[in-house]
């Protein structure tokens, strides 16, 4: 699973939420981003990143990350919002978020839904034709690009999409 988490504070929610990913599952692949030019650079470059989590500073920052909405479609949003003001809420549901979680809480709720969602990955690759996951969707870092020459050797090439 690959996650793209966004933070621009490494404070300790931040530390904590990344506690409970290494935790929850471990083979996940993750791409910190601390700036929301780096997020949209990365979201316009690459295909939605199967889980985008956000720990939102302010309503300020929640406001810009709403901005993205539509690079985030294919997404799965987890957000950590700051406050549980009604304000905040109503801004956060425009991005349909499978959980929200707040900062003074324990994210205990993120750590089950990883490995829930790491589950579902996995029974949906046992069922399905394994050729049809080589490319899972995910936002792409060096690590988590098949390289091509790999997938030849697997006689896959007729069914890869061309990667813009």
């Amino acid at each position: 699973m690959c996650i793209a988490y966004y933070s621009t504070a490494s404070e300790d929610a931040g530390r904590r939420v990344l506690g409970l990913i290494k935790n929850s599952s471990p083979d996940t692949r993750i791409k910190i981003l601390r700036t929301l030019v780096g997020l949209l650079g990365s979201l316009k470059n690459f295909p939605s990143p199967r889980i985008a989590l956000f720990v939102v500073a302010d309503d300020k920052e929640l406001a810009s990350v709403l901005s993205l909405k539509k690079y985030l479609q294919n997404s799965r949003v987890i957000l950590i919002l700051p406050d549980r003001s009604e304000a905040t809420l109503r801004l956060s549901s425009a991005l349909s978020p499978l959980l929200i979680c707040f900062r003074d809480g324990d994210f205990s709720e993120v750590g089950v839904l990883l490995a829930r969602l790491e589950r579902e990955k996995r029974a949906k690759m046992e069922e399905g034709d394994p050729k049809r996951y080589w490319w899972t969707g995910e936002l792409p870092s060096i690590s988590s690009l098949y390289p091509i020459d790999a997938v030849a050797r697997n006689r896959y090439p007729e069914e890869l999409p061309l990667l813009a």
